[in-house]
């Protein structure tokens, strides 16, 4: 019968912290009686001690946050570790222990949505184990709905989403195509989704990767109004579908862009003959030489955008595209012959339908526009800052000294160039 390892009752002996002895008391299954020796050697625990410090882990933290699993980890420059955890404030003991982890991470199953947890860890170095290091407390999900490898689980979410349903997005291309709503949004650095009805937040949005309302000839994405506790983080991407007409328009923007007008609306084209996304931007004229400041060349460099001069009442040809960027509201008045396809700008009847997208920050709450004007009956023209329909009746019924008995909207059906 093995009696495994047994040193007792010597007085003279004092030191233990041998290799081969440490190595073997590492592994709990070892079988060992250690008692009546001196000093380092005199029991079990001083033998563990003399073998060297059990580190405490550190680093605690959770990742993959769902309604009912989550991911443990931390940190450490061991290889055995123990947990307990359990629903917040547990008092240690009470808690569900797990032994022997021989990763930096543990992923807990079976949890209840929208609930607090906690969890404790240490080291386990097989004959003692260090100090627990917590607790690191995380919330589960209330819902969720993810998106990964071309897959939604449980589902689409669109159309079914409610206010309490989070929706992830980790990898690849996806779409919500009618009306949804959501708590928080979250899109990862190597996701894409694209929002082709009304989006209707209720917790926070999380862009890492790409957002995009999309906008076709039987397709508006929006964002419904947004309530004043809930934050958007990172930058979404914009499109204004144009009808196949070669016309002017009167356009703004839904985002406000750190980049310039020619890297969103020229598609950041390198000249009049670049068209890098059929289908996509516009030439923008305004001088005889091509990228003059931005602008696409014609022979006669004549301007395509311009802005209201209010105190002059008559438009003003823009400076440039290249340096200047868009603001969400800001009005300009354009004309579109199309995207970027060449005959469109270099013949006088060239037109196909285009979207201009732009890359920036959304607007929400509550957004002032200025105009220096006092003059009774003089025009002031504004963009629609939101990405988003608003009430007219609304805007006049919080505005001052504008005329709320009437305002004109543009038709680009009407007459050669619009009306």
């Amino acid at each position: 019968m093995n009696s495994g390892l047994t040193i007792i009752n010597n007085p003279n002996l004092s030191v233990c912290s041998l290799p081969n002895l440490c190595v073997y008391l590492s592994d709990p299954s070892n079988l060992r009686t250690i008692s009546g020796n001196a000093a380092y050697c005199l029991d079990e625990t001083a033998v563990a001690a003399s073998c060297g410090p059990c580190e405490i882990p550190d680093t605690l933290g959770v990742e993959d946050v769902h309604i009912s699993t989550v991911t443990l980890i931390w940190e450490s420059d061991d290889d055995l570790f123990d947990i307990e955890w359990g629903k917040a404030g547990f008092a240690q003991g009470n808690g569900t222990t797990v032994t022997g982890i021989t990763d930096k991470f543990y992923k807990l199953s079976g949890l209840d949505a929208d609930t607090d947890y906690e969890f404790y860890v240490r080291t386990n170095c097989g004959v003692t184990q260090s100090e627990w290091e917590g607790p690191f407390g995380f919330r589960t999900s209330s819902n969720d709905f993810i998106y990964q490898n071309g897959v939604w689980s449980p589902g689409d979410p669109s159309g079914i989403a409610i206010q309490t349903d989070n929706i992830l997005v980790i990898n690849g291309s996806t779409v919500l195509t009618t009306d949804t709503e959501v708590h928080n949004l979250i899109i990862m650095p190597e996701a894409h989704l694209k929002i082709e009805g009304v989006l209707t937040l209720f917790g926070d949005m999380i862009i890492e990767g790409d957002l995009t309302f999309v906008s076709a000839p039987t397709t508006q994405g929006e964002l419904a109004a947004v309530s004043a506790t809930s934050t958007i983080t990172g930058e979404v991407t914009v499109e204004h579908y144009m009808k196949d007409r070669r016309s002017y328009r009167m356009v703004s923007s839904a985002v406000t862009t750190t980049t310039s007008i020619h890297d969103n609306w020229q598609e950041g084209a390198i000249s009049r003959s670049d068209n890098p996304n059929p289908g996509y931007g516009t030439h923008i004229t305004g001088s005889k030489i091509d990228q003059e400041h931005g602008f696409d060349g014609t022979q006669t460099g004549n301007a395509s955008m311009f802005t209201l001069d209010v105190q002059n009442q008559m438009f003003k040809v823009i400076a440039n595209t290249d340096v200047n960027t868009l603001t969400a509201g800001d009005a300009y008045l354009m004309f579109i012959r199309g995207d970027r396809t060449l005959s469109n700008i270099d013949t006088p009847d060239g037109h196909t339908a285009t979207t201009l997208r732009a890359r920036g920050q959304l607007v929400t709450g509550n957004h002032t526009q200025l105009f220096s004007t006092t003059v009774a009956g003089q025009f002031v023209m504004f963009g629609n800052p939101y990405q988003s329909a608003v009430d007219i009746n609304d805007v006049f019924a919080n505005s001052t000294n504008v005329n709320t008995n009437q305002y004109y909207v543009y038709d680009v059906n009407i007459g050669d160039y619009g009306n």
